[in-house]
């Protein structure tokens, strides 16, 4: 992964712990920005897991 991309990952991150605090279980990044196959159409995927099933974000 490109740190560019990284950079962005991790500030995501951030603002997930920011919102979720302790109900945020795990996140995972994975598709072309990962893999480094990109073009410049390409988005972020991530997959975010809570540990908490009835939160609500608002």
């Amino acid at each position: 992964m490109f740190s560019k991309e990284k950079e962005s990952i991790i500030r995501a991150t951030n603002r997930l712990k920011d919102v979720l605090g302790i109900n945020l279980g795990t996140v995972i990044a994975f598709g072309s920005r990962v893999r480094g196959d990109f073009s410049g159409e390409s988005d972020f995927d991530i997959l975010v897991v809570v540990n908490k099933r009835d939160i609500l974000l608002s």
